[in-house]
């Protein structure tokens, strides 16, 4: 039988062909292997750049009885299943709206650069949430410990009322945050209290909703995929403030106008 291998082996040279499989593929090496020795997964990494080769340490031919748990963990992540911890829906409906979520993950701050087996990790611990009219999502003042990514409907940001030269200022609507943005990550990321209501607009507003135990999860289990959702939400965070810096210049712009007409007719 292992000379029947062996020949079958030697008939079936596949190098110079790997670059021709089109369907994502996952290669497992065991870095002590000496049937096929590590050196042959060079040509793997040469000629099949699309694939993704691990290779596992203390472990030969066979890693799958030799390190299964490092074996089991490498496939968990190329197929997108879930965390350690994280329970994978077991019907079909449920799946569909799994794969739903990852789908609008990739139009989404938080999804950038996500390839499809991690977003459909991410949407696994995603919790849905639909918001009535005007119904809070989270009080100024509140700890943190979720933050928010709109799919569908508007999420405003609402100040409290403030005492301006001793009258007290209603409460002030002072950003919302659309279908695909985050919301309540800084305050999330910081462990501090909400500096603001979030509530929904005029329409229902849905929700999906991401603990700070579900991201603490997903980063310990996949470091690579948690550095990644900490780069997006520092992109989205750098991409309101630069808004919010040009709203205020517009304002300013618009208050040194309005003192100037106000001289000329003076």
């Amino acid at each position: 039988m292992r000379a029947a291998c062996f020949q079958a082996m030697r008939q079936s040279d596949l190098r110079g062909k790997l670059a021709a499989v089109e369907p994502p593929t996952l290669v497992i090496w065991g870095a002590e292997d000496n049937i096929v020795p590590l050196r042959d997964a060079g040509i793997v990494a040469a000629e099949w750049p699309s694939a993704d080769l691990r290779i596992i340490p203390n472990a030969g031919h066979w890693p799958q009885f030799e390190q299964p748990d490092a074996t089991l963990r490498h496939i968990g992540l190329f197929l997108g299943l879930p965390p350690a911890g994280a329970a994978l829906p077991a019907d079909a409906r449920n799946i569909n709206e799994l794969r739903a979520i990852a789908q609008f993950l990739n139009n989404s701050e938080i999804g950038s650069h996500l390839n499809e087996a991690q977003r459909m990790r991410v949407a696994s611990l995603l919790q849905r949430r639909v918001l009535a009219p005007r119904e809070r999502l989270a009080a100024a003042g509140s700890r943190s410990e979720e933050m928010y990514i709109v799919q569908d409907g508007l999420l405003e940001v609402w100040i409290n009322p403030v005492q301006i030269g001793g009258v007290y200022q209603p409460p002030m609507r002072i950003a919302f945050m659309q279908t695909g943005q985050v919301a309540g990550e800084l305050g999330l990321l910081e462990d501090a209290e909400r500096s603001a209501d979030l509530r929904a607009g005029d329409q229902p507003t849905v929700v999906l909703v991401l603990t700070r135990e579900a991201l603490r999860t997903l980063a310990e289990d996949d470091p690579a995929l948690g550095l990644r959702i900490m780069q997006n939400l520092a992109v989205s965070l750098g991409r309101r403030l630069r808004h919010q810096n040009w709203l205020a210049q517009r304002l300013e712009q618009r208050s040194l106008l309005g003192g100037s007409v106000t001289r000329l007719l003076e």
